[in-house]
């Protein structure tokens, strides 16, 4: 998984601190950080998100099918013997 934190508006730096994990409940930890004297802000960020996850292969699976094929007829012909 890969995440990207992108600023949008804010006074401050925000930070992704913590990636989401299996280990942390897939939690993100963020930072904003507010160093300026008081008063009322909005920030406003994006996290994107990029999950892979793994497809079996295509190939694989064809080559699987014709041996199938393939131990089906070798026992039908010797079951018919």
């Amino acid at each position: 998984m890969t995440v990207e934190l992108i600023e949008i508006q804010g006074r401050g730096l925000i930070h992704l601190i913590e990636l989401p994990t299996a280990a942390n409940g897939f939690a993100a930890l963020i930072e904003f950080g507010d160093r300026s004297p008081a008063s009322s802000a909005t920030y406003i960020a994006q996290l994107n998100f990029d999950i892979v996850t793994e497809a079996p292969d295509p190939g694989g699976m064809g080559v699987l099918a014709l041996s199938l094929i393939a131990f089906m007829a070798i026992r039908r012909s010797r079951n018919k013997v």
